[in-house]
């Protein structure tokens, strides 16, 4: 088996990824993850951060001389911000001599703040007294409506959202994106498959058929224009396409041996994803039997389908088609101006903070999208040739 963990905030040192199962004889390249991740860093509606915001990317074990050896593969990310954040994301305690604590570092420093009891809400008094007002109160004590803010807060008992937002953050799908090179290099040389994404709608664009990149994206460009002139953000829908993925991965023999429950699974785990569909998907729902399904055709003694309704999976399989799936990315809940929310110091009514420059994140979510696919198919790649090398 395939699979994958990161590790790491938004914030810290560095990402980490790792990934294990991948078979000897994978040839990688350090230059290949940079190019993935440069990927993930563009596209339309991406902000200014993204120019100071690169990724020193490093292999750190699992290949020697440009191959695999079978043995896990350890990927560093670090942030080229860190000297900005070292005091802030210090693994040690700190002593600030009686100064004023970061707000990053005020968690449970307090004896008087009224620290919840996990799956409890906070209530007033909820800031150290000794935090001051200003831009890191407002990031911190006031929770984001559709970020993790407040509901990790009262998951796991913390005095502010700055353990939440560090993990919850997007900026962790960079590792997925180095796991996810790996995985694509891996089903492209044992099996020939290609993953590739893009965007079929963007805010109110809707991509025309036939319609190239170029003429796409200056439309979806545009419409992101008027987006930020009116301090909103954009969601949309990313399509996903595997190529050459062989018949026979996944099963219907157990719910985890499918393979379209497998990839519904890993594209609703990227951050912003509210929707999941394989193949014709919800659209389904308007069609009659005598339409929805894919003629069995045979030409020269291979089994193909006249149309792919289904995606490229039946029955949890593949069927030598190509596998589609389509995921519905939210708009960035960080809108300028913030959406309404409450102090967690007062109680008050108050607005959410906003600090990001990104009016979407539906152009770096196909990169994320491909990753995640490509690190399920060779899972299951794998699962069925159980090979050491290739």
């Amino acid at each position: 088996m395939v699979t994958y963990r990161t590790a790491g905030e938004s914030h810290g040192k560095a990402l980490i990824a790792l990934v294990e199962g991948i078979p000897a004889g994978v040839r990688v390249s350090t230059e290949f993850l940079r190019g993935e991740l440069a990927k993930r860093r563009g596209g339309v509606g991406r902000g200014e951060r993204q120019k100071f915001e690169q990724d020193d990317v490093t292999i750190l074990s699992g290949v020697i001389h440009g191959k695999t050896i079978a043995s896990p593969i350890a990927i560093e990310i670090l942030n080229s911000e860190w000297a900005k954040w070292e005091s802030i994301m210090s693994p040690d305690e700190l002593d600030f001599k009686g100064g004023s604590l970061p707000l990053a570092a005020a968690s449970n420093k307090s004896e008087s703040s009224a620290t919840p009891s996990p799956g409890e809400d906070p209530k007033p008094p909820f800031a150290a007294p000794n935090v001051p007002k200003g831009e890191e109160y407002d990031r911190l004590m006031r929770p984001r409506p559709g970020h993790a803010d407040l509901e990790g807060i009262r998951k796991y008992g913390f005095e502010n959202a700055r353990p939440v937002l560090e993990r919850a953050s997007a900026r962790e799908t960079a590792a997925r994106v180095a796991a996810g090179a790996i995985a694509k290099l891996y089903i492209a040389q044992a099996a020939g498959v290609e993953v590739e994404a893009k965007v079929v709608q963007f805010g109110e664009v809707v991509r025309e058929n036939g319609e190239g990149d170029e003429v796409f994206d200056q439309r979806a460009q545009d419409f992101a224009d008027v987006a930020v002139r009116e301090g909103e953000t954009v969601g949309g829908i990313v399509e996903v396409v595997a190529k050459n993925v062989p018949a026979g991965l996944g099963s219907y023999i157990s719910a985890s041996s499918r393979l379209d429950a497998a990839l519904t699974g890993a594209l609703m785990s990227i951050q912003a994803v509210k929707g999941v569909e394989i193949g014709h998907g919800f659209g389904f729902a308007s069609l009659r039997g005598s339409q929805a399904h894919d003629a069995i055709l045979s030409e020269n003694g291979k089994f193909r389908r006249r149309s792919n309704n289904a995606g490229g999976v039946e029955g949890g399989i593949s069927n030598g088609e190509d596998v589609i799936a389509r995921i519905v990315v939210k708009p960035i809940p960080s809108v300028p101006g913030g959406l309404e929310t409450v102090d967690l110091s007062t109680g008050a009514p108050a607005r959410g903070h906003s600090q990001r420059s990104d009016c979407s994140a539906v152009y770096p979510a196909r990169i994320v999208a491909e990753a995640e696919v490509a690190l399920v198919i060779a899972d299951f790649l794998t699962r069925v040739r159980g090979v050491d090398s290739i």
